[in-house]
């Protein structure tokens, strides 16, 4: 006799290709729908970039409309396991939604949400529409992943900190993907240790399936190159890369290493230290998944020097390339890093720590196969996606029991 699958709705404010990859893993074994919370004319996450203009306010389940606008790749991966809806409002506006526009598109779709009797919602990520979902959506059966517990060094976001307390205090189950960010959200928020599931996030390979070299609209270097990217920010640790790498040059004589730099935002130093300095490239854009998957592929190795982190997906996606990690002992970074097996770890905020990082990972990529420790952590571990959908099975089946 044939067990009916229990429903779940993912409603997505953030982090695409994360919880792109959470479904997929849970999806042999639950009936989902992954809403993409979306404004504006442009949806622009991770792994996809795409048009919005001409879409209308609203809930869109249409399979056909929305198979317009998934990229290729993303259909492919999924390999129809799963749907993807679309959630379009005018803006992000919660408190100073004057026109009531938001609301109105809000309500609207959680009563047409409503009719499929979903057993368990899960929220990814944050925004202040959380609220609507967690009065009108039935029934009460929440779990939400907060990706950064509070604000960045830099980012100092008061507004979305508060929201974020505010939400911790009802009635949800949480999954926070690092052990030290758990810790650190139970601690935070005060919330209750026993109603927080720690659950890593594997490797990225949805990445990989941008292959199309075509669709990349930045000169591609020739040269051997170290890679840094992702978003530019304060906390990241840029500048400290950049003087490491300086030093690196000078010290050990390498001619031939570039070092590039691919990612938008603003600087908080001098840009000539980049600009004057011929052994840097810098790609200070929105870079798609194209041109990230054909950087992060032909890479010697990646980069992270953040001064503080809560975690990091550039990690789980460098490991879908089989690409070692300098990474600093930051947050949960340490756990997902196995220093002198996939990776080297060092102390933030250190320069010259980073300039005999780099010599050293270029001499251990020739003494041991950084490649298989990578396919080992991936495949046999708690990083294991087979592990991560066991541990999801268990949370949302108790859940959905409580």
């Amino acid at each position: 006799m044939l067990v009916k699958k229990k429903n779940i709705c993912i409603i997505a404010f953030h982090n695409f290709e994360n919880i792109l990859s959470h479904c997929k893993a849970i999806s042999d074994d639950f009936d989902i729908r992954l809403i993409l919370m979306m404004n504006g004319d442009r949806y622009l996450m991770g792994t996809i970039d795409i048009d919005i203009s001409k879409l209308p306010l609203g809930l869109h389940i249409n399979g056909n409309l929305i198979n317009e606008y998934v990229p290729q790749e993303i259909k492919k991966f999924i390999e129809d396991k799963f749907e993807i809806w679309f959630l379009k409002t005018k803006n992000l506006k919660f408190l100073k939604d004057f026109s009531f526009s938001n609301v109105r598109t809000l309500l609207k779709a959680i009563k047409e949400i409503n009719s499929y009797e979903f057993d368990i919602y899960h929220f990814n990520n944050t925004g202040g529409f959380i609220f609507y979902f967690l009065k009108f959506l039935k029934p009460k059966k929440f779990v939400w992943t907060l990706h950064d517990y509070k604000p960045h060094l830099g980012e100092g976001n008061k507004k979305s900190d508060f929201i974020n307390k505010f939400i911790s205090k009802f009635d949800l189950f949480y999954i926070q993907h690092y052990k030290y960010l758990k810790n650190e959200f139970v601690r935070y928020h005060k919330v209750k240790d026993e109603r927080v599931y720690q659950i890593y996030t594997g490797k990225l390979d949805v990445y990989t399936l941008f292959t199309d070299k075509s669709r990349c609209s930045i000169n591609m270097p020739e040269n051997k190159y170290i890679l840094y990217f992702g978003r530019i920010s304060k906390y990241k640790g840029l500048e400290y890369l950049i003087q490491g790498f300086i030093e690196y040059k000078s010290k050990f004589n390498d001619n031939l290493v570039k070092l590039v730099i691919a990612g938008n935002g603003k600087l908080w130093f001098d840009e000539k230290v980049i600009s004057e300095n011929r052994d840097i490239i810098f790609y200070n854009k929105y870079l798609n998944p194209y041109e990230h998957a054909h950087l992060i592929r032909n890479c010697e190795f990646v980069v992270v020097p953040y001064v503080e982190a809560t975690h990091s997906a550039v990690i789980m996606t460098s490991y879908a390339f089989n690409k070692a990690v300098i990474a600093t002992r930051v947050g949960g970074i340490p756990e997902v890093v196995v220093d002198g097996k996939t990776g080297l770890l060092i102390p933030p905020e250190d320069s010259l720590a980073i300039c005999d990082a780099l010599n050293k990972m270029i001499v251990m990529k020739t003494e041991i196969n950084i490649e298989d420790n990578i396919k080992n952590i991936c495949n046999n571990s708690e990083f294991s996606w087979d592990y991560i959908r066991k541990q999801e099975i268990e949370l949302f089946t108790n859940i959905i029991n409580y």
